[in-house]
C-alpha cells in the first residue's frame, strides 16, 4: 500500500492535479488507501449509483481534504 501511494505521489508531483479515484475494491484496501491520503493531495471518490435515485451513472462522494 505505501508503495501504491508513493507511486501516485510521484507521477503527481509535477503538476499536483486532483486525483479522481474510482475504486472496486475491498474495504481494508480503501482504508489503509485512506491513511496514505494526505501524501496523495486532493482527493475525490465516486461512487456508482446502482439504484438510479439519482439519475444513475457515477457520483462524487467524498473530496478529501475536507
Amino acid at each position: 500500500m505505501q508503495a501504491l501511494a508513493l507511486q501516485i505521489n510521484q507521477s503527481r508531483n509535477l503538476s499536483r492535479a486532483p486525483l479522481h479515484l474510482f475504486i472496486a475494491a475491498p474495504n481494508a484496501f480503501t482504508f489503509l488507501l485512506g491513511q496514505r491520503q494526505p501524501s496523495l493531495g486532493k482527493t475525490t471518490l465516486y461512487e456508482f449509483d446502482f439504484e438510479g435515485a439519482h439519475g444513475g451513472g457515477y457520483k462524487t462522494s467524498l473530496s478529501l481534504p475536507v
